[in-house]
């Protein structure tokens, strides 16, 4: 079938399972077959992967940012320990990354959602 449509076998074996991320999301997928068999859309066990803004709290104002951010945190913000107690229900193969706009636009706690509050933390 592969050939037929133009496709070495042999790159993209290379590429696909010396890819982690892809093989994660083939084992989930396999998984998930298992478990529930071929549906349409098809149902995971686990998500594939988790996308989450985990603060309100940024003082840029980035014209590709879709998020309302401000320069305080907004009240219904989770704590740091309900934070951490996601994480941990996520589980350590749903955590491999994590992306933190405006991190890489100046030093650490200056600016951006890794900024420090007066007084506080960046997670507190």
């Amino acid at each position: 079938m592969l050939r037929r449509r133009g496709i070495d076998r042999e790159p993209l074996k290379r590429k696909l399972f010396h890819h982690p991320p892809t093989v994660r999301a083939l084992a989930l997928t396999a998984r998930s077959i298992g478990h529930y068999g071929l549906t349409e859309p098809q149902r995971y066990v686990a998500p594939l992967m988790v996308v989450w803004n985990i603060t309100e709290l940024c003082n840029l104002s980035c014209k590709h940012c879709y998020q309302e951010s401000a320069a305080r945190r907004g009240r219904d913000e989770m704590t740091l320990e309900q934070k951490l107690r996601v994480v941990d229900e996520l589980g350590p193969t749903a955590c491999r990354s994590w992306l933190s706009p405006g991190a890489n636009r100046s030093p650490a706690g200056t600016s951006g959602p890794c900024s420090r509050p007066p007084g506080g933390t960046a997670s507190t």
